[in-house]
């Protein structure tokens, strides 16, 4: 699972200012009038009056027991309640809860993701799987195009298993695509370097594999010499789009420096393999 802090999904700030939390979390005279009109017990006031704030800057409506509890004395405050007023029970208040997540989206005119979001924001995270592949920059994007189209984001998890599989078929597409390139002797030289050759220990895809060691003048020269076996092995050029470089280069890093050698030994299906060195960069610029 990608990692929530290397994305732009919101979340509650660990501690705000007394400007932030007047500036975010301060009801408008509009938004006064609808929670009073919406709620009727000090409980419900303070609940709705927090799902509204947090709609509006999280995009989505968070779990009470998520709220800080310096944004809900800040609301206690503003709303003129009891300090000890407490939210209302998730479990037990279901419907009440839903009830107001309904009237939110009619007043501020907005979605859930379940009505529409995947059907939304599908086409763009295709579109940018072809020249991303870090799941955290494609959940970036999803999460740019459903607060553009005014549509609640899900539960973080949701959007990463829906970008991911969406990642893993346009990986699909451009191994598919490659693979079909390539002829019969492009095939058997891929194929062999997960072939251990006769007195050696390791397969050549797991030499070529290995990281790189220390800024030295030794590991350098080495890691040249493997740019230039690398580009001995087959010319990627003819089977990679210009257009996906900033893909190429990810895909390098992570094939090359992430698989463990005992996986590679099982990782059977020829498109990826072949799509592995296929995309991989070429030279650096001499220059």
């Amino acid at each position: 699972m990608t990692s929530i802090d290397r994305t732009a999904y919101p979340r509650f700030a660990r501690r705000l200012s007394e400007e932030e939390l007047e500036e975010r979390y301060s009801l408008t005279t509009d938004e006064y009038r609808f929670v009073d009109v919406n709620a009727r017990s000090e409980s419900g006031r303070l609940t709705l009056a927090i799902m509204l704030k947090a709609r509006q800057q999280l995009g989505y409506f968070p779990g009470c027991s998520e709220v800080p509890d310096q944004v809900r004395r800040h609301l206690i405050e503003k709303l003129g309640l009891p300090e000890e007023t407490l939210l209302l029970d998730e479990v037990r208040q279901k419907s009440v809860l839903y009830r107001y997540r309904q009237r939110l989206r009619t007043w501020l005119e907005s979605l859930s993701f379940a009505a529409i979001g995947r059907a939304e924001i599908r086409a763009r995270v295709w579109d940018a799987a072809h020249t991303m592949s870090d799941p955290a920059d494609l959940i970036n994007v999803a999460v740019d195009a459903l607060t553009k189209a005014c549509i609640e984001l899900p539960a973080f998890s949701t959007l990463d298993r829906f970008v991911g599989n969406i990642r893993r078929q346009v990986h699909k597409e451009m191994y598919d695509g490659i693979n079909a390139d390539l002829d019969a002797g492009q095939r058997s030289v891929l194929d062999d370097l997960l072939v251990v050759p006769e007195g050696e220990r390791i397969t050549e895809f797991a030499r070529l594999k290995k990281t790189p060691g220390p800024a030295t003048l030794t590991y350098i020269r080495n890691w040249t010499q493997r740019l230039t076996d690398l580009e001995a092995i087959l010319d990627p050029s003819p089977f990679v789009d210009p257009r996906a470089t900033p893909k190429c280069t990810s895909e390098n890093g992570s094939v090359m420096s992430v698989l463990p050698c005992g996986r590679a030994r099982r990782w059977r299906e020829s498109c990826k393999r072949r799509f592995a060195y296929a995309s991989r960069l070429p030279p650096p610029d001499p220059r």
